[in-house]
């Protein structure tokens, strides 16, 4: 039996913001993850969301993909 290999998981270094709220407490933002799994790798750009909450948690929310 073989060892099942974990993926990699790993968000690009470029990340852009595409447009904030004007309580500034929501960032929209685009940005390429990648997944590894031995020698296989996928790349795709994501869209997601930060949002802080008044107590001060953030939050992070990404638009459903697909590899």
């Amino acid at each position: 039996e073989s060892e099942k290999q974990k993926p990699l998981y790993t968000l690009g270094e470029k990340i852009v913001t595409t447009s904030t709220s004007e309580d500034k407490r929501t960032l929209t933002c685009s940005g390429a993850i990648s997944a590894t799994v031995g020698d296989t790798k996928a790349s795709k750009d994501v869209n997601f969301t930060v949002q802080r909450a008044s107590d001060g948690k953030i939050s992070v929310s990404v638009a459903p993909f697909q590899f």
